[in-house]
């Protein structure tokens, strides 16, 4: 099996445990934990500037585009017609901006956005003028939260916990 097919079916399993499971029990913190870490000069609880998601190809064709916006008020679009916007769940969102605040963003390579093989499912994630494919090893603490956000946002609406209609 081909590393990257193993990736996606890792990160597929992962959001599958992850939804099936209550979050009394996640490693995302609380509210309040988020709240007081920022205020104690902690990790990020917004973005420094906007992050851009895009998921292409795959066998189920996908043309996803989310834009997370520096205070979690995200643009959502599916096979390219606008679909709405949503807020993520703060615990979330504290997990994505402490990740993107590590990551070196000017020093990625422009990712290859052409699929490897047929059914490859490319993910690329940017910031500004800068992105990487989602498995590229700058971005490994944002691959987990991204990826439960995208499984969040295409779901039916009575099933999305962690991005609400706004």
């Amino acid at each position: 099996m081909p590393p990257l097919t193993r990736l996606v079916l890792a990160l597929a399993t992962t959001v599958m445990v992850g939804a099936c499971g209550s979050t009394s029990g996640s490693s995302l913190s609380s509210p309040a934990t988020t709240s007081t870490t920022a205020a104690a000069g902690g990790s990020p609880t917004s973005l420094s500037a906007p992050l851009t998601v895009t998921r292409s190809g795959g066998v189920a064709g996908f043309r996803d585009r989310l834009v997370i916006g520096t205070d979690g008020v995200t643009s959502v679009s599916r096979h390219g017609e606008p679909t709405g916007r949503c807020r993520v769940d703060e615990a979330l969102m504290h997990r994505i901006a402490s990740a993107a605040a590590g990551v070196g963003w000017s020093s990625l390579r422009p990712p290859a956005t052409q699929p490897r093989h047929p059914d490859d499912l490319v993910v690329v994630v940017s910031s500004g003028r800068s992105g990487a494919r989602i498995e590229d090893p700058a971005l490994t603490q944002l691959a987990e939260p991204l990826t439960r956000l995208l499984a969040d946002v295409t779901a039916p609406a009575g099933q999305r916990r962690l991005c609400t209609t706004v």
